[in-house]
């Protein structure tokens, strides 16, 4: 059996938009990719909550939500541009280095492996990387971090799913699921972890289905008024299958002060 490796790098670069605040409005957009995306996701769409008043809070809540398969051979790393105003998504090819630094930060052996055949040339990103085994065994791992610009880590949340599978049936095999908060951050700002729950890790669908899920939580008070609070969390649920191939849907919220400034990136790992 071939081992494939996939590295979808996602930067979500929310334009800064100012609205006016209405109690518990919501407005749920699916957007769809621009003419020059060199990607089209299986979904990803916006929704524009503020349940604040206006003297509290005056930026709007957001939730996005991204849906892909990872199943491509090779490794990759892309930029997601979100125009909400246009309603699209635009995807741009990151470079080497880009890739390489935040995966290097999940410090996972499995993936640390790769970087280093990469160190030394063994391999390109934009090639295909195999290998043989005996085994049918797969992972998937998916990493949300929280940027403030330019692209200094907040926060993040880890999950990685390894299952088996024969063609016919899926079983578990590991999880490793991860909450973290910077305090300090680069920009001396300080975060910390509201709630860490872990969940779903079962056999669903008959057998033929894996499944795991990790929601992480954290606040700020210093980001700018230190009476304020700014919040974000991540909510990475992945389903591996029978057949080896996966997909994962990822749910990000931020709220609060200043919220309009939060950046979020989307690391996965295919074998």
């Amino acid at each position: 059996m071939n081992k494939k490796f996939n590295f979808i790098t996602l930067f979500l670069l929310l334009l800064s938009l100012t609205f006016t605040p209405t109690a518990f409005a919501s407005e749920k957009e699916i957007l769809k990719p621009a003419n020059n995306s060199i990607k089209v996701f299986d979904e990803i769409s916006i929704e524009k909550i503020n349940n604040l008043k206006s003297e509290e809070n005056t930026n709007d809540d957001y939730i996005i939500v991204i849906e892909d398969e990872v199943n491509d051979d090779g490794i990759n790393g892309f930029n997601v541009d979100i125009n909400q105003e246009k309603g699209t998504y635009t995807v741009e090819k990151m470079t080497d280095e880009e890739i390489i630094k935040d995966v290097e930060q999940n410090n996972d052996e499995q993936e640390l492996g790769i970087i280093n055949d990469l160190s030394q040339n063994k391999i390109n990103l934009n090639n295909q990387y195999t290998t043989k085994a005996s085994n049918k065994k797969s992972w998937l791992s998916v990493r949300v971090t929280t940027r403030d610009p330019p692209s200094a880590n907040l926060n993040y949340t880890r999950n990685k799913l390894t299952w088996t599978h024969n063609g016919s049936k899926s079983n578990k095999s590991a999880v490793s699921r991860t909450c973290n908060a910077y305090a300090p951050t680069v920009y001396k700002t300080n975060w910390y972890t509201s709630s860490c729950k872990k969940s779903n890790y079962s056999i669903i669908d008959s057998g033929r289905t894996v499944t795991s899920k990790i929601i992480g939580s954290y606040y700020n008070y210093d980001f700018g008024n230190k009476k304020k609070i700014t919040k974000a969390s991540h909510n990475i649920y992945i389903e591996g299958y029978r057949n080896g191939k996966s997909k994962y849907t990822t749910t990000l919220k931020k709220s609060g002060e200043f919220n309009n400034l939060l950046r979020f990136s989307v690391v996965t790992s295919k074998n």
